[in-house]
């Protein structure tokens, strides 16, 4: 009993002192879209009415930057500590383009002009970037396309277009990188998303359909490297590519909530936001597991400069900060189906094990005073052990391996 006591003591301390994400005082009212780190201290956040904030303390403060526009701002990214872009667009789709040179203290604007509504914006270098939108209804007209400059936003000239809107861009070389866009097929107005790829700074383009209206409204793509990358969906799906966006499959479905943006910071750990929702993943996206957040909200992007430090924006101004990686609380790492799920518990009968750990892993139970009551290797994703001769109490199941301790309680009754 005094071990018990002493575990459940532990527990309750540390789930306490690690909060998963914390609010900070954004000092605006106006949605939030899209938000861009260069390192933990300085980012910028953008979105409505030509709303440009920025930090250089990590969110400590925020300040309100003249933007000189009032049209929403959708996307920003930088490519370097110093130079920025941010783009949007007018009711009537007309681009806006700005620039900063200084860090986002101040923007000057680089817009085109033209009838493209631009909603995305990636930029690898100080010269070589691509922006991304549409003509037009963003719900009804199809048009749309992609723009690249080679001389820091100077100029900027067509090289995508496939008569889709298009919404989402990924490049990780000034050559490679994905496009995501829509189509609305009369005459019953599907939607069809493709994530379309180049190989070639856009000269040439690969298009692959990822799924319609009627299956999921695909938001968001990020790609760990050239192969492999997953999208955020309106129905609460997570889609993965291990082909370049070839082909897609459902590799979760842990929420019903849309959400609206994927980020991963390595190839095993990602985080997914959207209304009122943030998910995270350690496992490469097989297995998600739900973020508390500090309140309600709808979040619209996420960004993590490091491992550790992460920021996400939303509805009227929220923004939220993470300094341990969304880090779960232990109560909730023991009992996260990322690591360690028991079922049905509490049990009489039998318990099935199932772990996302595989091979050479060794389970134990033991009880309350410690005791060990089961010591056996498995090398199974589900494994079932028979309890009815165990007395009623409670007792800690242990999965161990070279990489560590994985723990969840058991209650028999």
């Amino acid at each position: 009993m005094k071990f018990l006591c002493i575990l459940f003591l532990v527990f309750w301390m540390m789930k306490g002192a690690s909060a998963q994400w914390i609010q900070q005082n954004s000092g605006t009212v106006n949605t939030l879209i899209s938000v861009y780190f260069v390192n933990s201290q300085n980012g910028v956040a953008v979105g409505d009415s030509g709303t440009i904030l920025k930090t250089s303390n990590g969110g400590s403060t925020w300040t309100k930057i003249i933007s000189g526009t009032n049209e929403t701002l959708y996307s920003t990214s930088f490519a370097n500590d110093t130079i920025g872009f941010a783009v949007g667009h007018t009711t009537t789709q007309v681009s806006t383009i700005l620039k900063t040179v200084d860090g986002g203290a101040s923007w000057f604007n680089s817009s085109l002009g033209a009838q493209w509504g631009f909603e995305s914006v990636s930029f690898i270098d100080t010269q070589n970037g691509y922006a991304a939108g549409g003509g037009g209804s963003m719900t009804w007209d199809n048009n749309g396309s992609v723009f690249k400059t080679t001389d820091g936003g100077a100029t900027w000239n067509e090289v995508f277009n496939r008569g889709f809107y298009c919404f989402n861009t990924s490049f990780s070389t000034p050559d490679t990188g994905f496009v995501l866009t829509y189509h609305v097929l009369p005459p019953n107005y599907d939607v069809w998303y493709e994530i379309s790829k180049t190989t070639n700074g856009g000269i040439s383009w690969a298009n692959h359909v990822i799924g319609n209206i009627n299956e999921t409204i695909v938001r968001s793509v990020f790609f760990t490297d050239l192969d492999r990358g997953y999208a955020s969906c309106g129905n609460g799906d997570i889609l993965e590519t291990t082909d370049g966006g070839i082909t897609w499959t459902k590799v979760s479905t842990v929420t019903n909530k849309y959400l609206r943006s994927v980020f991963f910071t390595n190839a095993s750990t990602g985080f997914a936001v959207g209304d009122n929702e943030i998910l995270k993943t350690r496992d490469g996206g097989a297995t998600w597991g739900h973020q508390e957040m500090p309140l309600s909200g709808n979040l619209f992007s996420v960004y993590f400069p490091n491992a550790d430090t992460g920021y996400s924006v939303g509805d009227s101004g929220l923004i939220i900060k993470t300094t341990n990686g969304g880090m779960l609380s232990l109560d909730e790492e023991i009992t996260s189906s990322n690591y360690l799920k028991l079922y049905p518990n509490p049990t009489d009968d039998k318990i099935t094990i199932e772990t996302s750990l595989k091979g050479d892993d060794y389970l134990w139970i033991l009880n309350a005073n410690g005791v060990q009551k089961i010591e056996k290797q498995i090398s199974e994703p589900i494994t079932e052990i028979d309890i009815r001769n165990f007395p009623k109490g409670v007792y800690l199941v242990q999965l161990r391996n070279r990489v560590g301790t994985k723990t969840a309680k058991l209650l028999i009754n």
